[in-house]
């Protein structure tokens, strides 16, 4: 189930509040810094919503995932999710 969840590397956002979410089976969210509610104590970790409840991932450094919230590439760098820089034409 996190592989399918996992494997195409996109979230729908990066929150710290999962009451404001409406949750779809097999999409994921980056928790943030803070988390509140059910995901308190799941801090910078990837929440997938499945089978009616939730699970919790921990990222690897170097980890990349799309946000699509504001379709930026976000990549894991040991201590948090940080957007990369977009590449410029040539």
């Amino acid at each position: 189930m996190l592989i399918d969840a996992l494997l195409p590397c996109v979230v729908v956002a990066q929150t710290n509040d999962p009451s404001a979410i409406t949750t779809v089976a097999g999409q994921a969210w980056i928790i943030g810094s803070t988390p509140v509610g059910a995901w308190a104590g799941h801090a910078l970790k990837i929440a997938v919503f499945w089978d009616g409840s939730l699970r919790f991932a921990s990222p690897v450094p170097g980890m990349r995932l799309l946000d699509r919230a504001v379709n930026v590439l976000a990549r894991y760098d040991g201590k948090a999710s940080v957007a990369l820089s977009a590449i410029s034409d040539p």
